[in-house]
């Protein structure tokens, strides 16, 4: 591969568990102008939207750049594939254009390809950027997971009848990813998992709107809410019904994974 392609490949491993749960390479590689491109990556869904992204890259960029005296890193996506785009550009780089019809796919469809890139003089600030996102992300995750979860407490403060295992229930949809990220289906799926009589529709949609007032996107995090860190979070507020529940959906969650 290396060969034929100019591809890198490489393995990413969890530390945490010394799984292998993705990969990534270094692609185009032109060592005659010093710049190569980042892509074909992928990632078991577990620990996919976590700090773990984050870390390959800030791994990928330094030894691009420090060991292989690189003086740009491209990275390149699909125009209609936000999720990558919106990826890309939180690691610190700038959009360097569209590249309009440029490669034709097997059904025959036009595919544009956004170009982002990070060049030499701007690495010593997008590894500080990286850095940070590191040693911040998981007083970041606990605040954003804490969104949801006090989300919860407010329908109980407005005398809304939702149960625990009608909660969890919206949480492990959530983790499916059975929507994307916007208030607008969050707002929709909550309705239809939450609130089964018609006659509190208006009072969920009041407790809701101020709640959320302001917020137009679910943060990441949401996607992917442990059930063991949920049930340390709530089980002192909870009935011993209740805490049976969480208990046994973590239970049913660790015999499966």
């Amino acid at each position: 591969m290396r060969e034929r392609f100019d591809a890198h490949p490489f393995a990413v491993i969890d530390p945490k568990t010394g799984d292998v749960v993705g990969s990534t390479r270094y692609f185009n590689v032109d060592e005659t102008n010093r710049r190569l491109e980042i892509g074909h990556t992928w990632y078991a869904k577990r620990v996919q939207r976590t700090a773990l992204n984050t870390e390959a890259k800030l791994l990928l960029l330094g030894h691009a750049f420090e060991k292989l005296n690189a003086i740009a890193v491209e990275f390149r996506t699909h125009f209609v594939n936000h999720q990558s785009r919106t990826a890309i550009a939180r690691l610190g780089t700038k959009q360097d254009g569209i590249l309009r019809n440029h490669q034709v796919g097997r059904d025959g469809a036009y595919r544009d390809t956004v170009v982002f890139s990070i060049i030499e003089s701007e690495w010593p600030a997008v590894r500080t950027h990286l850095k940070y996102r590191l040693e911040t992300a998981d007083a970041r995750h606990d605040g954003e997971r804490a969104m949801l979860i006090d989300f919860f407490y407010s329908l109980r403060d407005a005398k809304l009848p939702v149960s625990v295992k009608e909660y969890l229930t919206l949480l492990e949809a959530l983790k499916a990813q059975v929507i994307a990220p916007s208030l607008d289906e969050f707002y929709f799926l909550a309705r239809m998992t939450l609130v089964e009589d018609e006659k509190y529709f208006d009072k969920f949609d009041r407790a809701f709107g101020a709640y959320f007032h302001g917020v137009t996107q679910l943060p990441d995090e949401a996607f992917d809410i442990p059930l063991d860190w949920l049930k340390k979070r709530l089980d002192r507020d909870f009935t011993a019904e209740e805490k049976k529940r969480i208990e046994a959906r973590s239970a049913a969650s660790t015999s499966s994974s």
